[in-house]
């Protein structure tokens, strides 16, 4: 049986990209909550869950009239 690996976390930036914003935005919605599930992986970088950004694509899809 062959068994899929989860797609791996995206880098600041990436997930910058995704989304359209900077990366100091992103740095400051993982601090304040709004990107969950991000974590270190190191000293100083962080690595953003995919599942995490597309979880906050859909909250903003939901709340734009």
């Amino acid at each position: 049986m062959i068994r899929r690996l989860a797609d791996p976390p995206y880098s600041v930036a990436e997930s910058a990209h995704v989304l359209g914003i900077s990366q100091d935005t992103v740095r400051t919605m993982i601090h304040d909550g709004r990107l969950k599930g991000a974590f270190r992986s190191g000293k100083k970088l962080w690595r953003v869950p995919v599942e995490a950004v597309s979880d906050y694509i859909s909250r903003q899809s939901i709340a734009a009239p």
